[in-house]
């Protein structure tokens, strides 16, 4: 997970992200709700990191697994402290049994998404088919 993290920000440093923009992001924690089930991993330790509109992430899924996010994330101002947004990518570590759903071990991901937040510091909630996924971000 480490090496995940530490490519990702070799790549991001690349395209200039520690410049004064706020094109950074850093998402954290990871909490889920499951609306037609009882039985699942509530707490996913989510953490990811975005640039612009893309996003990377890692978490534990739904089944505890290891999960590995890929995302175009588009964020549309609705005011000044909410966002609101669609986010469409991939996510690995669910088999067959779990998702019958998948494109050679990809499950696709279309989630709406409100993000809350008061300068650099949100708080998100985004909808993955029956499960709402609430995370924290600090944007730089």
């Amino acid at each position: 997970m480490l090496r995940f993290f530490l490519i990702a920000i070799f790549l991001f440093y690349s395209f200039d992200v520690f410049s004064q923009s706020k094109d950074f992001t850093v998402t954290y924690a990871g909490w889920t709700y499951h609306t037609t089930t009882e039985d699942r991993n509530q707490d996913n330790y989510i953490w990811g990191i975005k640039y612009k509109t893309l996003e990377l992430s890692t978490m534990i899924n739904s089944f505890n697994d290891r999960s590995y996010v890929v995302a175009q994330h588009t964020k549309y101002y609705w005011n000044d402290w909410i966002d609101l947004g669609l986010r469409v990518g991939g996510i690995s570590g669910y088999s067959k049994e779990d998702n019958a759903f998948q494109l050679l071990g990809i499950t696709p991901i279309v989630a709406p998404t409100l993000d809350i937040h008061y300068e650099n510091i949100g708080f998100e909630v985004s909808l993955f088919t029956d499960v709402f996924v609430f995370s924290l971000n600090f944007s730089f």
